[in-house]
Parts: structure tokens; C-alpha cells; sequence
């Protein structure tokens, strides 16, 4: 009878190191998904920001002088994000 309740026991440890392990995986999945989502995000947001701000100082930079240098810097900036992919 002991050694009946000693194997149910460990089957029922067995079963639980098992179930922890799913789920760690799945959880470690979803990590993963969810920091790619969010680095894609980032990247996405900030070529829209330099997009949109170029677009405003071209548009603006006839009226403002010292925008040429930013606007420069803004299109280098730019290319070396879109070269990055």
C-alpha cells in the first residue's frame, strides 16, 4: 500500500514538472513574440517620426534657413535606418 502511494506521488510530481515545463515554453514563446512585436514598433514609430519630419521641413524650408543642415542630417539619419533592414 506505501509503496502505492510513493509512485502515485511521484507520478503526480512527474506530472507537474511536466505541465511547468509547457507551460515555461509557451511563456518563453510568447516573450519572444512579444518583444519582436514590440522592437518592430519601435522601428516602425521611428521611421515614421523622421518621415514625418522630413516632410515638414521640406515643405517648411523655404522659410526657415538654418532647417537645410537639419534637414541633411535628418535624410542621412534616415537612410542609415532604411539600410539597416
Amino acid at each position: 500500500m506505501r509503496s502505492r502511494q510513493i509512485a502515485e506521488r511521484l507520478g503526480v510530481e512527474e506530472a507537474h514538472m511536466l505541465e511547468f515545463q509547457k507551460f515555461n515554453e509557451i511563456w518563453d514563446k510568447k516573450m519572444t513574440d512579444y518583444e519582436n512585436y514590440a522592437e518592430n514598433m519601435v522601428i516602425i514609430h521611428t521611421q515614421s517620426v523622421i518621415l514625418t519630419s522630413f516632410i515638414f521641413i521640406h515643405s517648411h524650408s523655404f522659410t526657415y534657413s538654418r532647417s537645410n543642415q537639419w534637414l541633411r542630417s535628418t535624410l542621412v539619419t534616415y537612410e542609415t535606418i532604411k539600410k539597416s533592414y
